[in-house]
């Protein structure tokens, strides 16, 4: 949860939904920002209306008439972007308690809206289709217009004392079609923070809601629970952070390509002091001394009535250390059960699981454990250990180090991800992606580590082997260390091939323990390591230099 940024991937159903409960403020604020001058409210929105033209829109209304000494109702109003096609409509909008604040500034102590609704069209074809919010009603206390030279769009920046709006409903179309239904979402403490993008909230909320979503042949219901997040603030270009979230969880119920019924049951999710640093360029890089904390209820699969896989729980936590520089994450998932046994799988391709069950398995049980950390001066990135230990199986751990991943990486990597996320055209995205792969190979491989524990897995694959070549499973674990000499002896590594069996060996035998590791004595490139394998396939390059560059070496203790 806390690892440094990568590209993003395409949004997720509660993406569009944090996305979609931010436009319906700011698309209803639309109609409320501030022209050059105005007297009383219903000029503001006559003057509204000037704006809009210049800037190429058009904003017409049915009827617009004063309420009070302070106020006004505008029936029917009608919003078109020129340039994105964007589509606002409002039934009624009516205005209290307006007060202007020098040449652009406003305040208004009450905003009552019905019947919006906010159409967008769609992009990259019909990956992203157009996209519909309606709302029943939008109420608002106290916003305020702060004064401004260059207000670069009419209706932000804003502040906000208090929003609710209720009868909510989010249609998107595309690849895949996605409809949200929300009771009430309600805002309190919306503050501007400077430019176009920065805001903080002192709460979010929203209740339980219903959808659906389909793609293809594969169509679904979901329920989402009470969703609440207090503290949080939008920063910089990239940066982000929240004092504390809950999010009550998430049942899917639906069918998939083939008609079979599958149910997915996520627990409740909670974050503290949930925090991402602005790696815009120029930004100070920071991070808060409060530990970031992260939990997550049980996750559950079932097909056609039968538990596939289920998930105990996970935790992750991280720090900063202001001294060291040091960035540290830790993370566990804990009790994995998969059924293996009752996977699904076409006829003829069940080799694989019928092999599992000779071993003896008909299920798998799991922990999986990472720590990470990342020295933001020296820009070293350390995976201290990534663990996946399986009851009656084995443990595997892996590690690795990496050298380069400086806050100008960070910069570096987050202008072109943003680049490719907002780009109109595959060719565009498919030369950015080239772009970031070329800045990627510019980390290098520092060490690695992969150790596996035995825990039975090796003896029942040896005691299956031996059954099916008639042999005694002793008699064929001490035939290996010799196989492996043997299967390595083309490789012409004799002095390599040699330590392998003998690791082997004493593996099988004695330890049940197995570590490789590779140290090179200078750091290797991920350019330089794709020309070395590129180079081993096309025989210009020999496996001994490969294992001498890294100082590759397989010991059993």
């Amino acid at each position: 949860m806390y690892a440094v940024p990568v590209c993003r991937p395409a949004p997720s159903d509660n993406r569009i939904l944090r996305r979609s409960a931010v436009a319906l403020l700011l698309g209803a604020s639309l109609l409320i920002g501030g022209p050059a001058s105005a007297l009383d409210a219903t000029d503001f929105f006559r003057g509204l209306q000037v704006e809009a033209e210049k800037n190429g829109n058009t904003l017409t209304y049915g009827a617009l008439e004063a309420v009070g000494s302070d106020g006004a109702r505008a029936l029917d109003i009608v919003l078109e972007n020129g340039k994105t096609g964007e589509r606002m409509t409002i039934g009624e909008m009516t205005l209290s308690g307006t007060e202007v604040a020098g040449e652009d500034g406003f305040s208004f102590a009450n905003m009552e809206a019905v019947r919006l609704m906010l159409q967008t069209k769609g992009k990259d074809g019909e990956e992203r289709g157009p996209s519909t919010l309606t709302i029943d009603r939008l109420s608002a206390e106290d916003f305020d217009f702060p004064p401004m030279e260059n207000r670069q769009r009419p209706f932000w920046p804003f502040d906000m004392a208090e929003g609710e709006a209720t009868g909510v409903r989010i249609v998107a179309s595309g690849r895949q079609s996605v409809a949200i239904n929300l009771p009430s979402v309600r805002i309190s403490g919306l503050k501007h923070l400077g430019g176009e993008r920065n805001f903080s909230l002192d709460r979010f909320s929203s209740d339980a809601a219903t959808g659906s979503v389909a793609e293809n042949e594969r169509s679904g219901t979901f329920n989402l629970g009470e969703i609440s997040v207090e503290g949080f603030s939008l920063f910089g270009e990239s940066g982000y952070k929240a004092a504390s979230g809950t999010f009550g969880g998430l049942r899917i119920n639906g069918t998939d390509e083939k008609g079979r019924d599958f149910k997915v049951d996520v627990g409740d999710i909670a974050v503290s002091n949930l925090f991402s640093p602005d790696f815009a360029e120029g930004s100070d890089i920071s991070f808060p001394g409060d530990e970031m904390t992260a939990t997550m209820g049980s996750v559950s699969f079932t097909l056609d009535g039968t538990e596939l896989a289920r998930l105990a729980g996970g935790e992750s936590s991280a720090r900063f250390d202001a001294e060291t520089k040091e960035y540290t994450a830790t993370g566990m998932f804990r009790d994995l059960y998969l059924a293996v046994s009752q996977f699904p799988v076409e006829p003829g391709k069940d080799q694989g699981r019928k092999q599992f069950e000779a071993l003896g398995y008909d299920s798998i049980n799991m922990d999986i454990g990472m720590e990470a950390g990342w020295n933001v001066e020296s820009g070293d990135l350390t995976l201290s250990s990534y663990r996946f230990a399986a009851d009656e199986m084995m443990v595997l751990d892996l590690g690795l180090s990496l050298a380069g991943y400086t806050v100008d990486f960070a910069r570096n990597l987050q202008k072109i991800s943003t680049r490719m996320n907002s780009a109109a055209d595959e060719e565009t995205r498919q030369a950015l992606s080239f772009q970031l792969l070329a800045e990627m190979s510019e980390l290098e491989v520092k060490d690695l580590r992969i150790r596996l524990d035995d825990q039975s897995l090796m003896g029942r694959i040896m005691e299956m082997q031996a059954a099916q070549s008639g042999q005694k499973k002793e008699d064929m674990m001490a035939a290996v260390p010799f196989m492996v000499g043997a299967m390595m002896a083309p490789l012409d590594v004799p002095e390599f091939a040699s330590s392998v069996s003998t690791a082997v060996g004493r593996f099988l035998q004695t330890s049940g323990s197995l570590t490789l590791t590779a140290r090179p004595e200078n750091p290797v490139s991920f350019a330089e390591l794709m020309g070395l394998g590129a180079g081993l396939k096309a025989g210009n390059v020999k496996p001994a230099e490969l294992i001498e560059r890294f100082n590759v070496e397989i010991s059993a203790p």
